[in-house]
Parts: C-alpha cells; sequence; structure tokens
C-alpha cells in the first residue's frame, strides 16, 4: 500500500513505523496521507477511498493499472 500510494502521488514516505507510515507531497504542499494496518479484516463497503482528478483519465488509469491498481468500471 505504501509503495502504490507513493509512487501514484509522487509523494515520499517521511515516517514509517511497523504498522504504518507518513506519506508527505514534495514540497509540502497537498495534505499528507497517513496509512494504518489494521487487524480487522473489511467487510462491506471500502473504509475508505480517494478521487483523483487527472486531465487525461485513460493514460492516468493506466499508469495507476501498471502500479498495480485495479480498473473496477469506466
Amino acid at each position: 500500500m505504501v509503495a502504490f500510494w507513493s509512487a501514484a502521488l509522487g509523494y515520499r514516505v517521511d515516517d514509517r513505523g511497523r504498522n504504518y507510515a507518513y506519506l508527505t507531497a514534495p514540497k509540502g504542499r497537498r495534505p499528507g496521507l497517513f496509512l494504518q494496518a489494521v487487524p480487522n479484516p473489511t467487510t462491506g463497503k471500502n473504509r475508505w477511498h480517494i478521487d483523483l482528478y487527472a486531465a487525461d483519465e485513460e493514460a492516468e488509469a493506466s499508469r495507476l493499472q501498471s502500479l498495480g491498481a485495479t480498473r473496477v468500471r469506466r
């Protein structure tokens, strides 16, 4: 999860522990992203998601898929 989101957003890992990581944007211009592993499995809907915007949706979807994302629908 850390490798995917840092590559997808262009963020760097600023702090990393056993069950968490804190990612920040270059030059601190965007909000940070805190990722934490939890022991409970997700049941039902995802607990959280991020909506991303890109001028070229197809190119960005392809880039994210190359990082390991799964495209659910167009």
